[in-house]
């Protein structure tokens, strides 16, 4: 198989690729493993911490000025210079992604061009392209390869996701073995007072006929008091990722265990209706009891293979699970009942299973019919998912956001046998053939997935539906001039309907799937060591509210819709040698644009902006090489959310914030071993915000300064 044909296949590295030669020169016939590293302007951009292709779900990995879509790829390297702690300090750097949960809590939710992603107690987030595989709440950067950002409705490309997001897809690339065979070994320290331990450790090994072996491991444990009040963490992961290639053959598999145990997590907040949010409590204020606590255990394997039927055909499959436990016993959302910032929370003792398994299989071909080339892909597919929950309630805790009050513990003891609470299967079909003329200058991407939804509620009111709907996506690409191209896109999502509250007339029920829509048009400009992508778009997707019914005002439906039409611009830039610059806006227009007739408020809904959209997000980081000082670099990093709405009738919200982070690298020698030095400090000034906005109507705190320190060796 040819480097070209690896780097295209499902297992191709876009930094790092292997390459089997044959040597006929020689006597004997030797197989020789060459690195092959992209430059800065052919596979990493913005000094490594940027890549230029992207696994694009179907449709294979491609280079970004070949793909009709707005995608950023951030690499391990980003993640390890700013010292990422979990999947959200990786990619918010996007001003099209927002955190909209707290760093000190139990899991990352996102908002995506202004629609949520990841909430609720099913992983949304893509491992290697494949849904229902990692760890289900948060993800840690070091078995990370890269994080990959697609931004707008993508059931097609990648499958329907497993909740409700629309608004784009999160897909991380696991580490793998290249052909720098490596054992590096990292600690680190955290304020308060957080210390932590990284191995990666990988080899590639050549065996007899054309075939490689190659093993890559990463472990990581970190322990210690974090910044926010009386808080102490546990967590640690281990990632195996063995490889198998031949000629014809590759395989892959991952297997990955990832423990936490959190004391006092950090809890979101909602607001009595009425009164406005009061200002944000002291830097590091945790609200939370003390003797809270919440433990998770994740387990998740993936295998992927594929095989060169003939040189121009390659059959692919993949099949892998995740399981996860999660006990917890702590206060819930906290209730800010007045403007002094009075809160309520009940205690409530939870029990967790959650099982999810995926399987796809399909096949990839190129041809050519006159002048036209094609790439199509063929793809059948199945995702199952089971919610197990049981919990016990206990006493109302009152208290204050400005002083916490602090009870004794109510002993509450751990629920007994879970429940089934819920289970949901997602199958469906995928045709999707890339055409291109003149030189791949003119590009059609084309294609249909069907998509069925099989999903059961068995809550206080059991509910239950069996629907199916096709999603098409259309993709356009055209490169007048070689560092142009102008793109065009309409895309589809699909996301599972609503289970109506316990409190409603129809209590149970589980609304239709809703069908969300884009089109987007944009341009990608390089030049030099630029690249910068401007994208226009407009994504629509319904909702349910409660709407008037009789005399109760509390039947559910779907009638409602979001529209979000906005701007991004991203510019990855190196204007002058050693100065390095990552910046990008994303201006959200997003409305209420249809209520239904017999809703609650109708007039006053009609227009408003929805929970948790702000109207602009702002981006800028700047990388500078200090000449007088070889190995010292040094960078800053800017971000900027505006105000954000936290009910529906906007009469509530959080003002817009800014918080500034900084940090430096120096590499240098250490016992004639490469080493590597960072620090980084995070909110510099120490602002006390909100930060997030959940489609829940629940905010976080923004994060409390934090000082971080690595020292890392590579033997």
């Amino acid at each position: 198989m040819t480097l070209d044909a690896l780097a295209q296949s499902s297992l191709g590295s876009e930094t790092v690729s292997r390459k089997i030669i044959n040597q006929e020169q020689e006597k004997e016939e030797r197989i020789i493993v060459q690195e092959y590293s992209f430059d800065e302007t052919k596979g990493l951009i913005s000094g490594g911490k940027k890549a230029r292709h992207a696994n694009i779900g179907l449709l294979g990995n491609k280079d970004l000025m070949d793909t009709p879509f707005s995608v950023s790829s951030y690499t391990s390297k980003y993640m390890e210079e700013s010292q990422a702690i979990t999947l959200s300090d990786a990619i918010t750097q996007d001003p099209s992604v927002r955190s909209t949960s707290q760093e000190g809590g139990l899991l990352d939710s996102f908002s995506l061009r202004g629609f949520p992603g990841n909430e609720g107690n099913l992983g949304e987030v893509a491992f290697n392209g494949v849904y229902g595989i990692a760890p289900n709440y948060q993800l840690f950067p070091e078995y990370i390869d890269r994080v990959e950002v697609f931004k707008g409705p993508a059931t097609f490309l990648y499958g329907m996701s497993p909740n409700h997001s629309v608004g784009g897809v999160i897909n991380v690339i696991s580490k793998r073995a290249d052909a720098k065979n490596r054992t590096q070994l990292t600690t680190g320290y955290g304020s308060d007072n957080r210390f932590s331990g990284h191995i990666d450790t990988s080899r590639l090994i050549p065996l007899k006929d054309h075939e490689m072996l190659g093993i890559r491991f990463n472990g990581h444990y970190r322990t210690g008091d974090t910044p926010w009040h009386h808080q102490n963490k546990k967590e640690g992961a281990a990632a195996l990722a063995p490889d198998y290639f031949s000629e014809r053959f590759r395989s892959a598999l991952d297997l990955l265990i990832q423990n936490q145990k959190v004391n006092a997590p950090v809890r979101p907040f909602m607001m009595k209706e009425g009164i406005p949010v009061p200002n944000a409590p002291g830097s590091g204020t945790n609200i939370s009891q003390p003797w809270g606590w919440w433990h998770s255990s994740d387990q998740s394997v993936l295998l992927h293979s594929e095989y060169d039927l003939v040189n121009d055909i390659t059959v692919f499959f993949n099949i892998g699970g995740a399981q996860t436990k999660v006990e917890r016993l702590s206060d819930q959302i906290h209730l800010i009942t007045s403007e002094a910032g009075d809160v309520k929370s009940t205690i409530k003792s939870f029990r967790f299973d959650i099982e999810r398994y995926t399987l796809d299989a399909g096949l990839r071909s190129a041809f050519t019919t006159g002048y036209v080339d094609h790439q199509i892909a063929l793809q059948t597919s199945l995702y199952h998912d089971r919610i197990a929950m049981s919990r016990l309630t206990g006493p109302e805790i009152f208290s204050n956001i400005y002083s916490p009050k602090w009870v004794t513990n109510p002993n509450l003891p751990a629920p007994g046998e879970v429940a089934k609470s819920s289970e949901s299967q997602l199958s469906g079909l995928a045709l999707a053939d890339m055409l291109s003329i003149f030189d791949d200058r003119f590009q059609i991407s084309a294609g249909l997935r069907y998509q069925k939804i099989q999903s059961d509620n068995f809550g206080k009111n059991h509910g239950r539906y069996d629907k199916s709907a096709f999603t098409p996506m259309l993709g356009l690409l055209v490169k007048p001039w070689e560092p142009v191209s102008l793109y065009a896109n309409y895309t589809e999502g699909l996301s599972k309907g609503d289970i109506v509250p316990n409190d409603a007339k129809n209590a149970g029920e589980i609304l239709p799937p809703y069908k969300s829509r884009q089109y987007e048009v944009g341009i990608k400009i390089e030049a030099g060591k630029t690249i910068s992508t401007l994208s226009l778009f407009q994504i629509t997707k319904p909702s349910a509210q409660p709407i008037g019914n009789q005399k109760d005002n509390s039947y559910y439906s779907a009638d409602n819709e979001q529209r979000n039409r906005g701007v991004e611009l991203n510019v990855s830039a190196e204007p002058w040698k050693g100065i390095r610059l990552m910046t990008g806006v994303s201006l959200i227009d997003a409305r209420l644009t249809k209520i239904s007739n017999s809703a609650k408020h109708k007039k006053a809904l009609e227009g408003k902006r929805p929970v948790g959209v702000s109207a602009i997000q702002a981006n800028a980081g700047i990388e500078y090489d200090v000449s007088r000082i070889q190995g010292l670099t040094l960078f800053s990093h800017v971000m900027h959310s505006g105000k954000q709405y936290v009910d529906l009738l906007n009469t509530q919200s959080i003002p817009a914030w800014t918080s500034v982070d900084i940090g430096g690298q120096y590499q240098t020698q250490f016992l004639k071993k490469n080493a590597k030095l960072h620090l980084n400090i995070k909110n510099l000034f120490d602002r006390n915000d909100w930060s997030g906005v959940a489609s829940y109507r629940t905010f976080s705190q923004g994060s409390p300064r934090t000082l971080l320190l690595s020292a890392m060796l590579e033997f």
